[in-house]
């Protein structure tokens, strides 16, 4: 199974995407945020599945997955099938959580 990991913005996309639904829906905080860890954990057993985006000078390819509707995962796979999480991304506004 591939190593996940997070980048410093991702974990951030991942926090002001939890800070805002808190904001009006408490209960929907835990929901989507639980949901969106689950996803990228999945990404362990499948990280090919998601959308091929480009491939990068290093050989790891940029990928995305979209997570019901929602949000979408921005990562890439390492030759050896490791996974990193770069961006999490509300497409629902197609904003990216206020960097």
């Amino acid at each position: 199974m591939s190593h996940l990991s997070w980048s410093q913005r991702a974990t951030k996309d991942l926090q002001k995407i939890a800070e805002y639904i808190r904001s009006y829906n408490v209960d929907k905080e835990l929901e989507i945020t639980t949901m969106l860890i689950f996803s990228a954990d999945q990404l362990r057993a499948q990280p090919h599945s998601g959308q091929k985006r480009d491939t990068l000078p290093d050989g790891s390819i940029l990928r995305s997955l979209l997570v019901r509707k929602k949000c979408r995962l921005v990562y890439k796979v390492t030759p050896n099938d490791d996974v990193e999480i770069l961006q999490v991304i509300d497409v629902r506004s197609d904003d990216e959580f206020y960097r």
